[in-house]
């Protein structure tokens, strides 16, 4: 009888961690999701473009970084984190800016979900959230609120690597080489796409509408290979949600390119999944 209890109180435990790792998940996309939306429209080409490439880039970089047994001294980061930052400033170059702010986002993402202190990355991803809604107010600029968040994660990073709290899970990854580059091929290379030959009347509406849709495909292949959870039901409810949303945005915009990437990038992804994760 004890036992069952103390099982049942593990269970329990465990189920409270995934909850906690989902909304963290959540969270952390929300605030991208709402930093997205509220960049000034004079910026979106020039931002769109240079974030899905550096994201393409160093989303490989770092993935295959965290999968490694033995992590790259996060001293070497913060060194360069901190002197790229002053150089920004001191350039005032917003392509450079964004570029920096891609790298430390991802590093940052990966740095702290892969650690046991969960309630911290809550913390600090909600915290992501906040300062994304700071775009809402007139007197932030979007040169400004992307230098706090810069300032934000180096400072986070910072203390953990002050109190020792650098030691990463490795990610557990069949042939992560090419897994990596495959999933930053088919999704960066999509959001490039259609940042690339969409009108900046819509070029929100359809990058935020591929981001989201194939984004939750890739969180369901992270929360696998995290081994928080294997996530098998809802995969057709999703994918024929995304192909009605696409077929009537493709009606609406009078353009049907945007479907047909869709469908290929979807089943290109469905490919690396069953080839590199349900695999491995």
């Amino acid at each position: 009888m004890s036992l069952n209890i103390r099982n049942l109180f593990q269970l329990k435990k465990e189920n409270n961690k995934h909850l906690i790792n989902i909304f963290s998940y959540f969270l952390f996309f929300l605030s991208n999701l709402v930093f997205l939306l509220l960049i000034p429209s004079e910026f979106s080409k020039l931002f769109f473009l240079n974030y899905s490439l550096a994201n393409g880039i160093f989303s490989y970089f770092v993935v295959l970084l965290f999968s490694q047994k033995k992590i790259l001294d996060t001293k070497f980061f913060l060194i360069f984190f901190i002197f790229s930052t002053i150089y920004c400033f001191t350039l005032g170059s917003l392509t450079f800016l964004i570029w920096l702010y891609t790298l430390i986002l991802i590093y940052a993402d990966y740095f702290f979900s892969q650690k046991k202190y969960l309630k911290s990355n809550l913390f600090i991803k909600f915290s992501l959230l906040l300062l994304s809604c700071l775009l809402f107010f007139d007197k932030f600029t979007l040169y400004l609120v992307i230098n706090i968040k810069i300032l934000f994660l180096c400072i986070c990073i910072l203390v953990f690597y002050i109190f020792k709290i650098h030691s990463s899970n490795q990610l557990e990854l069949k042939r992560p080489n090419l897994y990596v580059f495959s999933t930053c091929i088919i999704y960066f290379g999509s959001l490039y796409v259609i940042a690339l030959v969409s009108i900046n009347e819509l070029i929100k509406l359809f990058y935020i509408s591929f981001q989201i849709f194939l984004s939750i495909k890739l969180k369901i292949f992270d929360l696998k290979i995290r081994g928080i959870m294997t996530i098998t039901k809802f995969k057709k409810i999703l994918f024929i949600t995304a192909l009605i949303y696409f077929m009537i945005l493709s009606i609406y915009s009078y353009s049907y390119f945007l479907l047909i990437l869709f469908i290929i990038s979807y089943f290109s992804l469905s490919y690396v999944d069953e080839r590199f994760i349900q695999n491995k």
